[in-house]
C-alpha cells in the first residue's frame, strides 16, 4: 500500500493548482477566439489545453484513488492518458505558422504532422508490445520516462523554443507598442517555462525543491497569457499612449 508523505502531497496539491490556473488561461483564450476571431488564439490555447492537461492529469486521478481506495492507476491507462500529448505539437505549428513563415506554412505543418504520426505508430507498438519499455509509474503519482518519450520531449522542446524565439524575434522587431509588448511578455514565457522543464527534469521529484519548478512554470503561464492576449490593464500599465 502507498503513503504518500506529506512532501510528495504539498508537491499534487501545487500540481492540481498548477493544472487549474493554466487550463482557465487556456479556456480564456479559446473564450477569446470565439469573441474575436483571432485565430492563433484558438491554437495557441488547444496547444495548453491538450499539453498541460494530459501530461498530469493521470497523476492527479491516480494520488486521488490512491488516497480514497488506496490503488493507483495501471501503467497502462497513464500512458494512454498521456499519448494524446504529442499532437499538441501541429497546433502550437499552425499557430506559428499563422503568424511567421506563412509562406512555407503547409510544408511545415504537414512535416511537424508527419512526425507526430510516426511517434504515435512507434509509441502504440511499444504500448501494446511492452508498455514497461516506455516508462515507470511511481508511487503512483510520477512517471519516468525511458529513452521514446525521452528523445520526443527533448525534440518538442526544441522546436516550441525555437519557434517562439523566432516569433519574439518578430515581434520585437515591429515599431508597434503592443507587439514589441507581447514580444516581451512571449520571451518571459519561453524562459520561465524552459526553467521549470529543466527544473523538473534534474529534481527528484518527492523533493520539496519540485514545488519551485510548479511555481515558475505557473510564472510562464501566465506570461504567455499575457503574451498572446494583452488585457487592457496590461496595455494601460506598460503603454502610457493607450
Amino acid at each position: 500500500m502507498i503513503v504518500f508523505t506529506d512532501v510528495e502531497i504539498f508537491h499534487m496539491v501545487i500540481l492540481i493548482i498548477t493544472i487549474v490556473i493554466s487550463q482557465t488561461l487556456s479556456w480564456k483564450m479559446i473564450y477569446r477566439y470565439f469573441k474575436y476571431k483571432v485565430n492563433e488564439l484558438l491554437y495557441v490555447g488547444l496547444t495548453f489545453i491538450i499539453s498541460g492537461l494530459f501530461s498530469y492529469i493521470g497523476y492527479v486521478i491516480s494520488f486521488l484513488l490512491v488516497l480514497t481506495t488506496g490503488n493507483p492507476l495501471e501503467l497502462t491507462t497513464i500512458l494512454l492518458i498521456w499519448s494524446i500529448v504529442p499532437f499538441s505539437l501541429i497546433f502550437w505549428i499552425i499557430a506559428f505558422t499563422n503568424l511567421v513563415f506563412q509562406r512555407y506554412k503547409k510544408l511545415i505543418v504537414i512535416t511537424s504532422t508527419i512526425f507526430v504520426i510516426i511517434f504515435e505508430i512507434i509509441y502504440y507498438i511499444t504500448y501494446f508490445n511492452n508498455p514497461n519499455a516506455i516508462g515507470e509509474f511511481k508511487r503512483g503519482h510520477f512517471m519516468v520516462w525511458f529513452d521514446l518519450v525521452n528523445v520526443f520531449f527533448i525534440i518538442f522542446m526544441s522546436i516550441i523554443m525555437i519557434t517562439g524565439f523566432l516569433f519574439v524575434f518578430n515581434c520585437l522587431r515591429s515599431e508597434n507598442k503592443l507587439t514589441i509588448l507581447k514580444g516581451k511578455f512571449l520571451f518571459l514565457g519561453l524562459i520561465f517555462i524552459f526553467v521549470s522543464v529543466f527544473l523538473e527534469a534534474i529534481i527528484i521529484t518527492g523533493s520539496f525543491l519540485i514545488v519551485i519548478a510548479r511555481v515558475v512554470n505557473i510564472i510562464g503561464a501566465v506570461c504567455f497569457y499575457i503574451g498572446f492576449v494583452a488585457p487592457n490593464f496590461i496595455k494601460k500599465l506598460f503603454i502610457k499612449d493607450i
